[in-house]
């Protein structure tokens, strides 16, 4: 039963530039879960000695609320420190209205950031995946920015909420051709410790990494794939993201 009811719960480069399709949403850029994001992202990265590619799975921009958390912004004393250089940025393209995801790259927030840029669209699924396929070969860690996460059962490929999703097949076909893994993942309503853990799982079975690092932040969760070769870099690497952001950032490893 309790199978059953997890199945259900859980069923600086520029590679393409996009700049007509202003649409990952333009509408989240700026607050406080890219602020943490990007922060990781630039620890990842060691300054640019490891390459990280981005790839933002864009989708329109819609009339929700998301994207509108940005109180942290008025509040320098709490949340400055952890990352004054990309704090000070953020705060600037907010300050002046700019909320495109174009001034990542443009300002060098990932330290030699390789951007996948092209718009996702559900009918062009196979396309989009052999040019990032194309694209990634000099990338040690590809980040995946989808709406929501992973696939769920209740989300097939030709759906048209498809785009909001990772699928399983697009990762592990990534993940065996050397690279590590990094992915967004939007909670459902469920326990989150048994999520992450349950997540991990299946990251470690459909995927195949070996070793899964997971940083939680309040909101959402980021599941690093890492591939064999790589695990001590990383694992050094996670433990100085806890040392600058403390609890800002929960981190479990998989198997732990």
């Amino acid at each position: 039963m309790v199978c059953l009811l997890w199945y259900r719960l859980l069923s600086t480069d520029v590679i393409l530039p996009a700049r007509s399709h202003r649409c990952m949403k333009n509408q989240y850029f700026g607050d406080v879960n890219d602020y943490q994001k990007y922060g990781l992202l630039r620890l990842l990265a060691e300054g640019g000695r490891r390459r990280i590619l981005v790839c933002w799975m864009l989708t329109s921009d819609d009339s929700g609320s998301d994207g509108r958390r940005l109180s942290y912004l008025e509040n320098p004393g709490t949340w400055r420190s952890f990352d004054p250089q990309l704090f000070d940025s953020l705060r600037r393209a907010v300050g002046t209205g700019d909320r495109r995801l174009e001034v990542v790259r443009e300002k060098n927030l990932i330290p030699g950031g390789m951007y996948f840029e092209k718009p996702l669209r559900g009918n062009s699924r196979g396309e989009y995946f052999k040019e990032l396929h194309q694209q990634c070969r000099s990338a040690e860690l590809i980040f995946f920015d989808p709406d929501n996460g992973m696939q769920v059962p209740s989300v097939p490929t030709r759906s048209p909420k498809a785009d909001k999703y990772l699928f399983w097949e697009e990762a592990k076909d990534l993940f065996t051709s050397g690279r590590s893994l990094l992915v967004y993942q939007h909670f459902p309503r469920v326990n989150r410790r048994r999520y992450i853990r349950e997540m991990s799982r299946r990251f470690s079975i459909n995927v195949g990494a070996p070793r899964i690092v997971t940083f939680r932040t309040s909101s959402v969760v980021y599941f690093l794939c890492i591939n064999s070769a790589q695990v001590e870099a990383y694992r050094r690497i996670a433990d100085k993201v806890s040392r600058r952001w403390g609890n800002k950032f929960i981190i479990s490893r998989y198997p732990s």
